[in-house]
This record gives structure tokens, C-alpha cells and sequence, in this order.
């Protein structure tokens, strides 16, 4: 599958894009309030790095919460936008499956504080 990534949920910024072949990941930890001007450029620069296009992709993921409303808008926002114009699918994921994705154990607890 290829996809693209998007958590502006939080503090930080964490985008993703999978080329069927490697993961090129963004990760910042002090984005704070910043992430409408940040994103985009971000996205560009990970698509130009991995040789992917948006129409190469076969959807898009973004966090949907919980987290910060401004930051959840601002990728919901970014998400759904390049989804619509490239007739991509969007899936919504929490932050909470995020935090326990890589997790073995048969029950898990994801907190955020």
C-alpha cells in the first residue's frame, strides 16, 4: 500500500509517506502552534523525496483526535483537501491507535496526558 500520514494533533508534527517500497517520515517535536505553515511544505518535500506523486497513492491517513481541535482541523483540513482533489480515500485514525500500534500485548491502555 501507499499512503500518506498526517498527525498535527499534538505539539508535534509527524508526517509519513510509504512508497510501496520505503517510509520517508517528518517527525518534529517543537512544532507547536505552527503547523498550518509547516505542513504543506512538509508534505512536498517527503512526496519529492520518495519519487511518489499524490495520484501514485492509494489513500491518505490523518489523526482525528484527540488531541489539539486547532491542530486535528488543520490536518483534517489538509487530509480531506489533497484526498478530493486526487480521488483518494481518507482514513481517519485516533491518536490513541497510533500510541499502540506497535504494542504485542493482548490488552492495552493509551494515554495522553
Amino acid at each position: 500500500m501507499k499512503y500518506l500520514a498526517i498527525d498535527c494533533s499534538g505539539a508535534n508534527l509527524t508526517v509519513l509517506v510509504d512508497n510501496g517500497e520505503s517510509v520517508y517520515k517528518f517527525f518534529d517535536a517543537s512544532c507547536g502552534v505552527s503547523h498550518s505553515t509547516t505542513v504543506m511544505p512538509v508534505i512536498e518535500n517527503l512526496l519529492i523525496e520518495s519519487g511518489a506523486s499524490l495520484a501514485d497513492l492509494d489513500f491518505i491517513a490523518c489523526v482525528t483526535g484527540a488531541g489539539s481541535f486547532t491542530g486535528i482541523r488543520i490536518g483534517v483540513a489538509t487530509a480531506k483537501a489533497l484526498a478530493m482533489a486526487n480521488r483518494l480515500k481518507v482514513l481517519p485514525i485516533t491518536s490513541f491507535d497510533v500510541l499502540a500500534y506497535n504494542i504485542t500485548a493482548r490488552k492495552i491502555l493509551a494515554v495522553i496526558d
